[in-house]
């Protein structure tokens, strides 16, 4: 089984919304599209972080019961 960390990586997201070289030349859609596939790989790295942490805590608590 391997880790992928990058899917768990959270980003600045207004650095690289706004990161200038990544959208020099782009049209006005194409500038849209980067920006909502942007914020829709954010959201689903906040989802996983936050079932990670919802896990650990779970697990932690029931750990701690178990003892």
């Amino acid at each position: 089984m391997s880790f992928n960390l990058k899917k768990f990586s959270q980003m600045d997201l207004g650095t690289k919304k706004f990161d200038p070289s990544m959208l020099a030349g782009a049209t006005p859609e194409e500038k849209l599209a980067k920006k909502d596939s942007l914020m829709q790989d954010f959201s689903i790295k906040s989802e996983r972080l936050h079932s990670v942490q919802q896990l650990l805590k779970a697990y932690s608590l029931f750990e701690k019961d178990v003892e």
